[in-house]
């Protein structure tokens, strides 16, 4: 695991020989409210990654859903967050 919010877990893998960044979204069982917010953060995300093509932007390699998790995968970047970046 690379990092971990509330909602969410950021992984690192491998998908068809390349690293990837794997963002996970929980879907709280209980705050319908809260996930109803989650499930639209996921849409805009991904119609927003979909649209980028730009060298200087990660590539969005897919989503997927599941009962109680959403994911985004995209190309990972080495080097620590855009805020680790700025900071130096």
């Amino acid at each position: 695991m690379i990092a971990q919010g509330s909602f969410r877990k950021l992984y690192n893998g491998t998908y068809n020989g390349e690293d990837v960044a794997i963002k996970l979204l929980e879907r709280p069982e209980h705050a319908l409210e809260k996930a109803h917010f989650i499930e639209q953060q996921f849409q805009h995300e991904v119609k927003m990654l979909e649209n980028l093509k730009h060298p200087n932007v990660i590539r969005f390699v897919g989503a997927c859903r599941k009962t109680m998790v959403l994911c985004i995968v995209t190309e990972y970047a080495s080097g620590g967050s855009v805020r680790q970046f700025l900071a130096k």
